[in-house]
């Protein structure tokens, strides 16, 4: 059983219940020791600046611990501690106002299980990574867990897509059920989001749970329509490393680190490994010049190509915090040529540790529009003054996205989604033989299943 607990400041008056297992003397029976009894009484007092509550609810030993509920709320809003209902008096229990209590539940010892209050669900496997362009929509179910009640309207979108977090109110359609709007956005552009809705006591429900420290990554497509390279850099082949550092080359490998020296403790994608500066535990970071890490060819980029990859940097300790930058460059030639595709740091929220997402049109980067051999260059060096520098990178794919829409679901190439699109989909059900963006793997997930069928129903014409 759980109770839900009122943190407020108490009022006197009304009545109180406490339910516990309390023992028993003659002439009550033994077999009666312990079992669950409730009683209640009148709330007399609040004393101790908020901290003591008084009541005259009669209890027995062994009663102690058990919650005191405010009869006209149902909420807990003590912990019964004193018996003793002689003359006038009534017992004791301590408030949630208490400020020893308050200090304890703020460092609670052993493991916190948190019992959710509202969960949220998505058409789909999980959480879209794939968001509509065009202000386009999708849909959040909120599901009411272990007794709590959802506040009606209070759902909200909370949105980044690189100038800072923005709330967009979702709209209730049906109980339980929003649908979220967008702005319009570009297809192919990185966005971070985590959606929130209330209880009708106040608490809010996020998910993730522990957002804006978590969020979700996406990008702004209907989908992929062929995925050119997907590297999880489990067996990384043709990467090199190069540079003058004295120490913290890259290296590929399940981090190793404990984190306390701004290192990932784990990889973006979930596969395990990835590419980090120095693999060891402690001192892991980058030392005395700079560390060079090249890719192979990613082969030519076709029209309308999206190169995204997760990566890590932090600069933000050591004898010269936040003077150094991780360099990520682009060619379209085969090395022979370099652009900039982003400089992070010396400053700001990705230069101090923490994976981050992001996604760009290969065709808007100057001069590499139909580019025939594609290659990355990511530089993190400790220049001037030694600072700590970590650096990492992750979950590289290069990929054609779908911003159209209406095709993905034509599978068949007539014009519309409808039964032939079905039967084509049934037809191609399980992995894709060739890896993702097979006939009918219209998520570009791999595997033609249950997420393609919805996509098909969705757009029924």
């Amino acid at each position: 059983m759980h109770f839900v607990l009122d943190f407020g400041p108490q009022v006197a008056g009304g009545e109180v219940r406490v339910t516990g297992h309390g023992t028993v003397s003659a002439p009550m029976p033994p077999q009666w020791n312990g079992v669950q009894t409730t009683n209640a009484g009148p709330f007399l007092s609040v004393t101790s600046g908020g901290a003591v509550l008084e009541y005259q609810a009669d209890t027995t030993g062994g009663n102690s611990g058990s919650p005191i509920i405010d009869e006209d709320s149902g909420l807990a809003i003590g912990i019964h501690t004193n018996g003793g209902c002689g003359g006038p008096q009534g017992n004791f229990g301590m408030s949630f106002q208490n400020p020893g209590l308050l200090t304890a539940l703020a460092s609670p010892r052993g493991v916190c299980i948190p019992v959710p209050r509202l969960t949220f669900a998505y058409a789909g496997a999980g959480p879209p990574q794939e968001l509509p362009p065009g202000g386009g929509s999708f849909a959040v179910t909120v599901v009411e867990e272990n007794g709590w009640t959802h506040a009606s309207g209070s759902g909200v979108l909370h949105l980044d897509a690189g100038d800072g977090w923005i709330a967009l109110p979702m709209t209730e359609v049906a109980p339980l059920s929003y649908e979220v709007t967008l702005p319009e956005l570009a297809c192919g552009t990185s966005v971070r989001w985590y959606v929130t809705a209330d209880t009708t006591l106040g608490d809010d429900a996020r998910d993730p749970a522990t957002a804006p420290a978590a969020w979700y990554d996406a990008r702004i497509a209907h989908g992929v329509d062929e995925i050119i390279v997907a590297e999880d850099f489990e067996a990384p082949v043709g990467w090199t490393v190069t540079g003058d550092a004295t120490d913290g080359a890259w290296e590929a490998g399940v981090p190793a680190g404990a984190g306390d020296r701004g290192d990932p403790t784990s990889d973006y994608d979930g596969s395990g490994a990835c590419f980090l500066t120095d693999n060891v535990e402690g001192n892991s970071d980058v030392d005395g010049g700079a560390t060079i890490l090249l890719s192979p060819s990613l082969g030519p980029a076709p029209a309308g190509a999206y190169l995204s990859y997760a990566r890590w940097y932090d600069n933000s300790t050591g004898g010269a915090p936040f003077q150094d930058v991780l360099l990520v460059e682009i060619s379209g030639d085969g090395g022979q040529s370099w652009q900039v595709l982003e400089t992070v740091g010396p400053d700001g929220p990705d230069a101090s540790g923490g994976w981050r997402w992001v996604a760009f049109a290969v065709d808007e980067v100057v001069g590499l529009t139909g580019a025939a051999d594609v290659r990355l260059r990511i530089t993190a060096e400790d220049a001037g003054t030694g600072s700590v520098v970590e650096a990492a990178f992750d979950a590289l794919e290069l990929a054609v996205l779908d911003c159209e829409g209406a095709a993905r679901t034509d599978l068949n190439g007539d014009g519309i989604t409808g039964f032939l699109d079905l039967v084509e989909l049934l037809a191609a059900w399980g992995p894709c033989p060739g890896g993702p963006g097979c006939l009918g793997d219209i998520d570009g997930n791999g595997t033609v299943g249950f997420p393609d069928l919805v996509e098909i129903l969705t757009a029924w014409d």
